[in-house]
């Protein structure tokens, strides 16, 4: 049961603090492109976090209220269409963060939705289905029926089938490298963009709690590490790029 949910770009809502701007504005930011063959999407997105809207969206958001939606279990779409003035052709799935136990829909959905729609992106943020201590099927599940739906719709917003990726934050990120890995070769995204992702099972370094909940408290070792996104890397895994941050000490 998914809902579909279109948000006027004239909407004057509180967003928080847009990760993309957040992390670019940054001078401590690290990129790192795999197999980056459209190179000209992530420069547009490094270059337009140097605009005057990213810096302006930082300092009217500073400080609003980070909103976190608990027990969802309904799918619901949310669809910010790029100007068609300004549509680039392509479109993006968004994935927002919360450990699997919540999905933080401001931050790390709606505010980056308005990022990209500013830049011609159009974007859906997606409130997914949470795994609860061992459905993994489940998020997985709500990803690969929005990018179908984006597929399936987006001519009349102007998006090219061929050009539809996926974008996560924190756990987002973990959720949206799992469709990139998970996902039949003929239906995965066309690209990634993760943000601070969740990518390790590893003990030493992995961020427990978003295995916990994705896994469930009981399970064998060997089951984390088939859900470490940096060991199901393949040669169909689409181009993807990962912002991370040197001060960060959560993920």
């Amino acid at each position: 049961d998914i809902r579909i949910l279109a948000v006027d770009s004239t909407e004057k809502r509180i967003r928080y603090v847009s990760s993309a701007a957040e992390l670019l504005g940054l001078s401590n930011v690290t990129a790192r492109a795999m197999r980056a063959e459209d190179g000209s999407f992530y420069e547009r997105v490094r270059s337009a976090c140097d605009s005057a809207y990213c810096q302006s969206t930082m300092h009217r958001l500073a400080g609003a209220k980070k909103v976190l939606a608990y027990n969802t279990s309904q799918t619901v779409l949310y669809l910010y269409k790029a100007d068609k003035k300004k549509a680039t052709g392509q479109g993006v799935v968004i994935c927002p963060g919360g450990g699997y136990s919540a999905v933080c829909i401001e931050k790390e959905g709606f505010a980056l939705a308005e990022y990209f729609q500013s830049i011609g992106v159009t974007a859906i943020v997606l409130k997914y289905r949470l795994p609860n201590y061992g459905h993994k099927e489940v998020p997985l599940e709500d990803v690969q029926a929005a990018l179908r739906y984006m597929r399936k719709h987006g001519k009349k917003w102007g998006v090219e089938p061929t050009k539809v990726g996926v974008v996560g934050s924190s756990a987002g990120g973990h959720l949206a490298a799992y469709a990139s890995n998970y996902t039949p070769d003929k239906d995965k995204p066309n690209f990634a963009v993760l943000f601070y992702p969740v990518i390790s099972g590893e003990s030493t370094m992995t961020h427990r709690g978003t295995f916990l909940r994705l896994l469930g408290k009981e399970h064998a070792p060997y089951v984390r590490e088939q859900y470490s996104m940096e060991k199901r890397v393949s040669p169909t895994t689409p181009p993807t790029i990962l912002f991370l941050s040197n001060d960060d000490t959560v993920v």
